[in-house]
C-alpha cells in the first residue's frame, strides 16, 4: 500500500524467456485506470493519461515508470500497458494494482498518513512534552534521595553480621524475661535459664559458700 504523495515505480522486463534481447517496435506505454469509475488518471501530473516509460540504463528490456501521486485520491488503480516487441502488439495489458490510502478499515482511523484521528489523540495536559522534561541533576526529588543514600557508610553491615547481632538480642532479651530454676539434687547446684518459649537459653554451676552466691557457665 501506498499513501498520497508517495511515488509508485512501475517496472516491466520484455526480456524473452530465452535470454535474446527483443525487438521493440513501439516502447512500452503506461495509463493509470481509477477502479471507483475506471476513469484514466493524470500519470505524469500535467494533465497526460499516457506516458511512455524509460528503458532503464544498462538492461536490454527493462522499463521503469515513476508515477506521482499528490494529487490523487485514496483508492485502488490499475496501471496498463500497451507495447509492440518482436511482431507482438499488446493493448492495455495489467502491469500492477496500485493501493493508495491509510487503511481499509471500515471507520476513520486517521486524518492522515502521518496524523492520527482527533478523538484518538490525547490532549496535551495528559502527555509528557519535551518541555516538561527535567534532568536527573535538576530535578529536586531525585536530589533528595541521592542525598540520603550518599549519607549510608560507604560498607555496611552484611546479612550474616546482622543475623548474629539479631540472635544475640534475642539471647540478651530472653535472658532478662526469661524463667529459670535450681536444682539442689546435684552437687554442685545447676542453675537454668529459660527462653520465653520454654526452651533452654543456658545452665549454670551454682556454688553456695557461707560468704557469696556464685554461677559458672557450663
Amino acid at each position: 500500500m501506498y499513501h498520497i504523495g508517495d511515488i509508485v515505480t512501475l517496472y516491466l522486463s520484455l526480456l524473452p524467456s530465452n535470454g535474446s534481447s527483443p525487438t521493440v517496435t513501439t516502447p512500452p506505454q503506461v495509463s493509470v485506470l481509477r477502479a471507483l469509475d475506471d476513469a484514466a488518471m493524470d500519470v505524469a501530473g500535467t494533465g497526460v493519461k499516457t506516458v511512455a516509460m524509460s528503458l532503464v540504463t544498462g538492461t536490454a528490456a527493462l522499463y521503469k515508470f515513476n508515477w506521482p501521486t499528490s494529487t490523487m485520491t485514496n483508492g485502488a488503480y490499475a496501471a496498463l500497458v500497451s507495447y509492440v516487441a518482436n511482431g507482438i502488439t499488446i493493448t492495455n495489458q495489467l502491469l500492477s494494482v496500485i493501493l493508495l490510502g491509510d487503511s481499509y478499515l471500515t471507520g476513520p482511523v486517521a486524518l492522515a498518513s502521518v496524523t492520527a484521528k482527533t478523538t484518538d489523540v490525547p490532549p496535551v495536559s495528559e502527555v509528557m512534552l519535551v518541555s516538561d522534561f527535567v534532568a536527573p541533576s535538576a530535578d529536586t526529588s531525585i536530589q533528595e534521595i541521592l542525598a540520603k543514600v550518599n549519607t549510608l557508610p560507604t560498607s555496611p553491615a552484611d546479612q550474616a553480621t546482622l543475623l548474629s547481632v539479631s540472635a544475640q538480642m534475642q539471647d540478651i532479651h530472653d535472658g532478662v524475661l526469661g524463667s529459670w530454676s535450681l536444682n539442689k539434687d546435684v552437687n554442685p547446684n545447676i542453675l537454668t535459664l529459660y527462653r520465653l518459649d520454654g526452651s533452654v537459653l543456658d545452665t549454670y554451676s551454682f556454688t553456695n559458700s557461707s560468704s557469696i552466691y556464685s554461677r559458672t557457665k557450663e
